[in-house]
Parts: structure tokens; C-alpha cells; sequence
């Protein structure tokens, strides 16, 4: 049988198989003829009559096999089934059975379907479907959302994606009792709208209805959406200038690593690699065009529009764009082409062990600038290869970010990393870290740190405690990513109940708690703290100086400068304590000194030997004053620390002694100085032996070398212990 045969007698087939499928028909065959009319297959007898163009093909508008003899029971009960809430299609409706595109003619057209006004919702649900299978084989193109807008009041939103990757997407008024009606009505209203032919060609306009309302849930960015929108009239100014001078300004387009829908944007505008301009924006943009906007307005406020005007006509040649790289950069490469010599001394080290990721960590940590760090963002080449860049942002809070960009030439996102902090090492990096160093210690000078710590903090301290006891100056810290601040306060009444608080306060502009410190109290003496203590809010004398001027004048010496503070706030009872400390008090000419006891050599010569005069009181040379006397104070007398005594033991002395007497039996069982216990010795012993080590508890047994002595001998029933201090023996006389 030849092929003509088999696509003209296809549909017969076909036919007679839809026919006998409700009579005897399996399960497993019902199955198949469902998968077959539903996958999207067009019979080749079908395709060859009719000369369609594979490009042009209206899916939707052809026929297929229909259903001539109706619906098994079984499905139908199925279908029913299917249909709920949700708003889920039956298997059925899917698949061409019953309401199905299959069943409708074969010659209606777009247009037709768009003017349809009796186009049910299963029908319209049905028609994409079909659509979608035919075209590519699964109906994932088409994502209905049901929304409940209000109670019991559903909103139906389809979204579809067509085949070039665009998408669009409908939605319904909140007027419907449930979700399969607002899932129906989504479908109908994309096929007004042109839905069908988007789907095949991706052309959003084809037949667009304007009573219809159109939702884009999906912001489509394409190249030509791009070029028909006006530029920002920032961009323009930069570009406008560029032009003037001839230079190519370098816009550089990122993303966020995490969230890749969040963009950002780098400018970057200079003659030469090494004298260049960078400016850059984190990635929190959604669009491309807000964050190339933003950027230029960055780079105007920081005048880059003078820069570009003051660079020389001779640089032109330089800054013309050369082709895209297409060949990876290694690393050794790119470190090679830097300028030497290399600001950090590596030696021969090459690129690879260089660690510069560690580098750029280890300069950022040593300034110890609050809140200060490095982050990195990808950029690709528009050539095939994937070669990736990286740009580089020396970020802190409300400050111009420091940019550094390495062009996407590298293989790897590794070295990409490593090249860009090669090259902000490279261009000064840790002098750019050294400026501001040096604006945060503009803030507070060194001068100024050491006068606070020595001189203006234990004054205020001084002065408050003079108020009222226990009274200090308080300090309060805030924190903030861009530092630390302090507020001083301090207590100018001299009555706990009724406090008088002044505050000063330094903003959140410091390094440190410590540096916010010092800070608040320079703060606090330039505001006239000193002043507020001793006229409290009455004006001080025109002719009088303040505290911070007499801390300050550079023409006055230390002496003249502590003259000034005595005699002005009253801080001679301090100073003077001090100096009384180290002098002494001043001696009686009628008293001499304890030490001083003997006559002198003049005195033996001139034969006249004074008696001193014990009738007052001594000087301790080197003891404060004692505002209130009582009884003279009395030294106790240091004793040398003489030979230990020889202990007193109540008990007979060893064998070994001269003064050992044998005791008569029985005698220390009725010894006073021993308590009698059951452990002392048996009644049938007649030697009892109180003190025997088998017979004493543990705690009695104290040891010591120094009273031990050898056994010497021993007599007749006669035992003898000497190991323990109190050496006892069975037989001996009481040391009285």
C-alpha cells in the first residue's frame, strides 16, 4: 500500500475508531484515542491538501476528528467532576471532546473568534489549550492566578508566554462568584486581545481591543523598547560632553549576585586606563535606565562635566574603543600590564600566590573606619566564550563610593576578583584608605585627644564632685553605621532632689566610644562648662578669658597656665593639697623631729646641750596634717621572730628522754587528760596501751618528724610506738 492510500484513507480510520469507541472499546484504547487527538499532531492528509507555510500556520483554525457519536457516560460523569472552584479544566475539555476548538469550524479565523460574542468561557479556556499543544506540545505557556478580591468576589489573571520568551498578561474584574467563571472569562479576554497570534508570533499588538484591560505582570526589555525611550537629560549632558572632547564614556551595566532583578550601573570616563574617572551605583535598581540615570547624576554632582572639558585634545587618539576581546586574560597577564613598581613589595612572587583578595581585606582592616568594605559585582562580554569581569565598591555609609572596574576578560570569576583588587592596590588604594584616616583624625586632633585625657576630663570630674558628693559627669553613646557619637551631661546643683542637667552633644562622626568621649568633653568646655560652674547662666566679665582659650594659648607656659586656673576657677584647694603632699607641713621651731634625738656637733663645742622639748607633741615627717586630733597614733613595734618554743605535751615523754619513769599498770586508762574510750586497751591487757596506733581513731594521729625517735630496745612485755608527734608509750610517767 502506498503512502497516498494511507493519508487519504487516514480519516476513515479515524472515524470509524471515534464511532466503535463507545460501543466495546478498552479502557487502554479510550486512553489512546484521548492522547491522540489531543497531543497536537496534524494527519499528513490534512497538511498536503491544504499548502500551509510551517511559518504562517494557523494551529488553532484547523480541524480535527470530532466526536460524531457524543460522549461515553463514564467520561462525561468525569468531566463533571472535574469542573469546581479551583477552576480547573476536565480532562476532556482538554482534549478536544464535547465544546472543544475540534468542534468548531474548520473556517473561522482570528478575527472570527475575537468577534464571537457567544464565545463561552470553556470555549475560550479550550482554544488555548489547543493552541499551546499544537504549537509546542504542552500547555506550560499559559499560568492562570484566581484572586479573591473581595468576599466572595474572584479576579482571574492568565499570563502567557510565547515562543520568543515575551509574555503578557490579562485579568478580569473582580466580579465573579467563583474561580472557574474568572479563570473563563482571563481566557476569553486574551483571545480578544490577540492572544492567539502572540502566542505563535510573540506580537503583542495583533488585534488589541481597547475595552479591555491589560496588566504587565512582566516588564519586557528589549533593545528597541531601549532606543525609542528619550535619554535621561543627565546621560545626555555627560554624552553631550564626551563628543565635544572625543572621548568614549564606558557605561557598565551589573547585577546583584542574590537577586539577579536588581541592577546596577558604573561610568566610566578618562583618556588613558590609568587617568580615568569611575563612578558606580549598588545594585538596587530595578530597571537598567534608573540605575544609568542615578549614576549620572552622581558623577554631575562630583563634577565630572569640568573634568571631561579640562582633558587635552592629544588624548583623543587614546580613548578610542578598540574591539572586544574574544581570548581569555590570565591573571599573570594582567598583573604583568599593571605599573611598576607594585605599591606593596611582593618580591618575585607570582600572580597566583599573591592572595590580593587578603591584601585589599588587610588595608581595609587597618584603617579602623566604621563601617567601611568591599563589594563585588559580575559583569559578562557581549561576545560568545562567557568571560566575566568584576567592579569593585569601597563603600561607606553617606560617602561617594571608590570604584575600581576590571573588564570582563577572564575565564573565571576567581580571577576576575583577584584582578580587581590587583589593580585597586595598584592605583592607590591604601592612600585612598590614609585620607581618610586623616579626616577622622582632623576631627580630633592629637593635641586635642591628649588635652582631654590629662586636663578637661578630670577638671569636669573635679568640679562636679566640688557641687555635691558622688557627683559626675555622665556619658551616653550612640552607634550608627557611620560611627559613634557621645552626649556629656552634667549636674550644676549642689541639692540631689532638685538636679540642674546641661548637655553636650557631638554627632555620630567618630571612629571610636573613646574618640565620641573626648570629643563630647572638647565640646563641652568650648560651650563654657567651666564658666556654667562658677556663674551658672549669669554672663561672665568681657575682660575674663574662658577655660578652652587658656587651654589653648600656645604663648603661656605651664606655670602661667595653672596661675590663670587658680586664680579664675578656684582650683587652688586641689593643687595645693597636692603640693602639701610632696612638701610637708611646716616644722615648730620649738619642736624637733623624733628621729632627730641627739645633740649636734655645734651644740658639744659651744657646751650648751638642749633638752628637747617632749612636753609637745612629735612631727611625723612625711604624714598629711591631721585636721581632726584625737589621741596620738601609735606605731606598733616590730619583733623579730624568735626560736619556736618547745611544746608542752601533758603525756610521758619518749623512752629515749632522761626524765622516761616506767608507769605503773593500768595508769593512763585513768588519766584525765585522756577521755575513756573502748578503743584505749583491752581490760585483760596488763600493760594497757591508751595512745596505740591500732587502738586510737585516725583523727588523733598527727604526725611530725622532728619529735620521732628511733626504737632504742625493748623490754619484757613491753611495747613501744614512737611515729606519731604526741609519741606515746605503754610504760612511762606523766611530764609534770
Amino acid at each position: 500500500m502506498n503512502n497516498d492510500m494511507v493519508y487519504e484513507n487516514h480519516d476513515f480510520h479515524f472515524s470509524n475508531w471515534n464511532r466503535q469507541l463507545n460501543d466495546f472499546a478498552r479502557p487502554f484504547e479510550r486512553v489512546c484515542f484521548k492522547l491522540s487527538s489531543g497531543c497536537g499532531a496534524i494527519p499528513l492528509g490534512i497538511f498536503l491538501r491544504h499548502e500551509y507555510d510551517d511559518l504562517d500556520l494557523d494551529y488553532h483554525n484547523i480541524g480535527g476528528p470530532t466526536n460524531v457519536e457524543g460522549r461515553n457516560a463514564d467520561v462525561e460523569e468525569s468531566e463533571e467532576e472535574a469542573d469546581g472552584v479551583d477552576g480547573q479544566l476536565s480532562v476532556g475539555q482538554r482534549v478536544g471532546c464535547g465544546n472543544s476548538p475540534s468542534s468548531l469550524p474548520t473556517s473561522a479565523t482570528t478575527p472570527d473568534l475575537a468577534s464571537n460574542k457567544t464565545l463561552t468561557h470553556t470555549s475560550a479556556l479550550d482554544i488555548l489549550h489547543q493552541t499551546c499543544i499544537r504549537l509546542t506540545g504542552t500547555s506550560a505557556a499559559l499560568s492562570f492566578e484566581i484572586v479573591e478580591d473581595k468576599p466572595q468576589k474572584f479576579i482571574g489573571i492568565l499570563t502567557i508566554q510565547s515562543l520568543n520568551g515575551t509574555k503578557r498578561t490579562y485579568k478580569t474584574k473582580p466580579e465573579f462568584a467563583n474561580g472557574s467563571e474568572a479563570k473563563g472569562e482571563a481566557a476569553r479576554i486574551a483571545i480578544e486581545m490577540g492572544a492567539l497570534d502572540f502566542i505563535r508570533t510573540g506580537n503583542p499588538e495583533t488585534h488589541k481591543k481597547k475595552n479591555a484591560e491589560l496588566v504587565a505582570r512582566a516588564k519586557i526589555e528589549t533593545e528597541k523598547l531601549e532606543a525609542s525611550k528619550p535619554a535621561d537629560p543627565a546621560i545626555q549632558q555627560i554624552e553631550d560632553c564626551c563628543k565635544e572632547v572625543d572621548i568614549k564614556s564606558d557605561w557598565i551595566n551589573y547585577r546583584h549576585w542574590k537577586n539577579t532583578s536588581d541592577h546596577g550601573c558604573a561610568l566610566r570616563v578618562g583618556p588613558t586606563p590609568n587617568h580615568r574617572r569611575v563612578y558606580s551605583t549598588d545594585a538596587s535598581f530595578p530597571r537598567k535606565e534608573d540605575a544609568r540615570a542615578y549614576c549620572a547624576r552622581i558623577a554631575i554632582d562630583d563634577g565630572v562635566l569640568d573634568y571631561i572639558k579640562c582633558l587635552q585634545p592629544q588624548t583623543n587618539e587614546l580613548s578610542s574603543s578598540s574591539e572586544t576581546p574574544t581570548i581569555p586574560l590570565s591573571l599573570q597577564e594582567h598583573f604583568d600590564a599593571l605599573p611598576k613598581p607594585f605599591p606593596i613589595n611582593v618580591g618575585d612572587k607570582p600572580a597566583s600566590e599573591l592572595q590580593p583578595i587578603n591584601m585589599v581585606n588587610s588595608v581595609l582592616q587597618h584603617s579602623k573606619i566604621p563601617q567601611l568594605k568591599a563589594v563585588y559585582y559580575w559583569t559578562t562580554a557581549d561576545v560568545r566564550g562567557g568571560l566575566v569581569g568584576c567592579v569593585m565598591r569601597i563603600e561607606r555609609p553617606n560617602a561617594l563610593a571608590k570604584t575600581y572596574i576590571a573588564d570582563p576578560r577572564f575565564a573565571k570569576r576567581a580571577d576576575a576578583k583577584s584582578a580587581v583588587c590587583l589593580l585597586a592596590i595598584s592605583q592607590g588604594l591604601e592612600d585612598y584608605t590614609k585620607e581618610l584616616q586623616a579626616a577622622y583624625e582632623k576631627k580630633l586632633p592629637p593635641e586635642h585627644r591628649l588635652l582631654a585625657e590629662s586636663k578637661i576630663i578630670p577638671m569636669l570630674t573635679s568640679r562636679s564632685q566640688k557641687r555635691r558628693f558622688a557627683n559626675k559627669p555622665w556619658f551616653e553613646y550612640v552607634a550608627s553605621e557611620e560611627g559613634h557619637g557621645c552626649t556629656l551631661t552634667l549636674d550644676l546643683s549642689s541639692d540631689s532632689t532638685q538636679p540642674d542637667h546641661r548637655t553636650f552633644t557631638v554627632e555620630k562622626e567618630y571612629r571610636t566610644k573613646a574618640d565620641a568621649r573626648l570629643a563630647a568633653a572638647i565640646a563641652a568646655v568650648k560651650a563654657g562648662a567651666m564658666e556654667l560652674f562658677q556663674f551658672g547662666d549669669t554672663r561672665p566679665p568681657e575682660d575674663r578669658r574662658s577655660c578652652w582659650q587658656i587651654l589653648t594659648d600656645p604663648d603661656l607656659d605651664e606655670q602661667e597656665r595653672n596661675r590663670l586656673f587658680e586664680s579664675q576657677f578656684d582650683l587652688e584647694d586641689q593643687r595645693g593639697k597636692k603640693r602639701k603632699l610632696k612638701k610637708g607641713p611646716e616644722k615648730d621651731p620649738g619642736t624637733e623631729c623624733a628621729v632627730n634625738v641627739g645633740p649636734s656637733d655645734s651644740e658639744e663645742e659651744q657646751g650648751e646641750i638642749k633638752e628637747p622639748n617632749v612636753s609637745k607633741r612629735p612631727v611625723h615627717v612625711g604624714q598629711p596634717h591631721n585636721q581632726f586630733p584625737s589621741r596620738p597614733r601609735r606605731q606598733a613595734k616590730r619583733q623579730r621572730p624568735g626560736p619556736m618554743p618547745a611544746p608542752q605535751y601533758p603525756y610521758p615523754p619518749p623512752i629515749s628522754s632522761p626524765n622516761y619513769h616506767p608507769p605503773l599498770p593500768g595508769q593512763y586508762s585513768r588519766s584525765s587528760a585522756l577521755p575513756p574510750k573502748q578503743h584505749y586497751s583491752s581490760p585483760s591487757d596488763p600493760y594497757p596501751h591508751p595512745h596505740s596506733r591500732h587502738h586510737r581513731p585516725l583523727s588523733q594521729h598527727i604526725y611530725d618528724d622532728r619529735y620521732t625517735a628511733p626504737f632504742s630496745g625493748s623490754q619484757e612485755g613491753h611495747y613501744h610506738h614512737t611515729s606519731s608527734r604526741d609519741e606515746y608509750s605503754s610504760f612511762g610517767q606523766p611530764q609534770h
